[in-house]
Formats: C-alpha cells, sequence, structure tokens
C-alpha cells in the first residue's frame, strides 16, 4: 500500500501499460548447501602376525616335548574416525521480477470506489488530490522455502517530473500466492505483512531515471 502524507506532493513512475515494463523487483537471497554425508575411513591393514617357530630345547638324556612360544601380542588399531566435511557456505541468489500482464499493477482511488487498470503512469501516492493506493502483483516468483533473503528493493522508472515530498508506505501482501486484483479485492483491502516500511521521497524525481525504495526484504521474509 502506498500512503501519501500531503496533497500534490508526488512521484509517477511508468506503468507496465506505460512502457512494457512497469516497476521491477530486485531481490537477493541464499540458501544454504547440504553437505556430503561423511563416509567412514576404512581401518589401516594390519600385517599378519608371524607364525611362531618351536624353540629347539636344550639337549637332555631325555628331550621334553617341546613347547611352542606364543606370539608376542600386537596392539589394536584404534577404530578410525569420519573426517568431519568442510563446511559449505550459502549459496547467493539474485533475481529480477517483472509485472507480466498490464492488469498485474493497479491503482485503487483511496476513499471511493474508483480504479485503474490501465493507467499509462503510476502516481505515488497522490494524482492531484486523490490518494492512491497502488498493487503491484509479480507471478513466478521462485524464492525456496528456507531461503534467506537479504535484499528485496522495487525500482521506478520515472514518467514525469515529481513535485513535493510524497511519504509511501510499502508492504508485501501476507499470502504465498497473491491472486489477481479485481474491484473487489483491491490493494487496500488484503492481509499485508506485519513489517512494513515507510519512504520519504525527498529527491524530486527526474523522467527517464530509475529509483529504488528502501530495502523491503524483512517483509518479503515473512
Amino acid at each position: 500500500k502506498d500512503a501519501g502524507s500531503g496533497t500534490g506532493a508526488r512521484c509517477t513512475a511508468e506503468s507496465r501499460n506505460g512502457d512494457g515494463v512497469g516497476p521491477v523487483l530486485k531481490v537477493t537471497y541464499s540458501v544454504a548447501t547440504s553437505p556430503p554425508t561423511p563416509q567412514p575411513v576404512p581401518p589401516t591393514p594390519q600385517p599378519d602376525p608371524p607364525t611362531p617357530q618351536p624353540v629347539p630345547p636344550t639337549p637332555q638324556p631325555v628331550p621334553p616335548t617341546p613347547e611352542p612360544v606364543p606370539p608376542t601380542p600386537q596392539p589394536v588399531p584404534p577404530t578410525p574416525q569420519p573426517v568431519p566435511p568442510t563446511p559449505i557456505p550459502p549459496v547467493g541468489v539474485d533475481i529480477v521480477l517483472s509485472i507480466n500482464n498490464n492488469d498485474d499493477d493497479y491503482e485503487e482511488y483511496v476513499g471511493s470506489s474508483g480504479y485503474d487498470f490501465s493507467s499509462s503512469d503510476l502516481e505515488l501516492p497522490f494524482d492531484g488530490s486523490t490518494e492512491q493506493a497502488i498493487g503491484l502483483r509479480y507471478t513466478s516468483v521462485m524464492i525456496p522455502q528456507g531461503a534467506v533473503i537479504s535484499s528485496a528493493v522495487v525500482e521506478f522508472t520515472c514518467d514525469e517530473d515529481g513535485s513535493g515530498t510524497p511519504i509511501v508506505t510499502l508492504a508485501f501482501e501476507d499470502s504465498s500466492d497473491s491472486a489477481a486484483w479485481t474491484t473487489s479485492n483491491e490493494p487496500t483491502s488484503r492481509t499485508k505483512t506485519s513489517s512494513t516500511t515507510s519512504w520519504t521521497i525527498s529527491e524530486w524525481w527526474s523522467v527517464g531515471s530509475t529509483y529504488a525504495s528502501p530495502n523491503l526484504a524483512a517483509s518479503l521474509q515473512e
């Protein structure tokens, strides 16, 4: 949801209808790689003990029966211990997500029943005196379960020169599979993540330049 702090303060970004791309979501995450299963170390082969040889007796008038000399006991080799695997650092992955359908960036007119599926640009957060909630829907997001997200930013391309100092609040929908926008299921009616980010846009945007939001990793991690 994008909520503004004052009438007329706004930044205007390209929508998918405007430039065929719209705002992009850039995410960096890491996944721990499982180490290989340790294999036991085979024991070091020990040589067979020598076959004991009888000791010839000292000649006696009556020779005793020779007794074999027992072999010298051999030390028992220690049980080999498996060698622990070398830890494998997490693998970092960078992905860039675009809006795939024209209806996936949505302008909801807050406080009224108005909306716009087909605007060529997105005003953050006011269009004139009308406050807007902007919904951006990204599909086919392949972030694996258990991934640790270190960075997530939305990058906007400016469509018109900005004015004032807009303040917007950014959050993700608390859903693993966000439904398409409809007039009965708009951005303000969705359940948001508990982590939100306030973005004060103090720099006036210039046409054609790109501007990235603050890091939204905590919100996306939810």
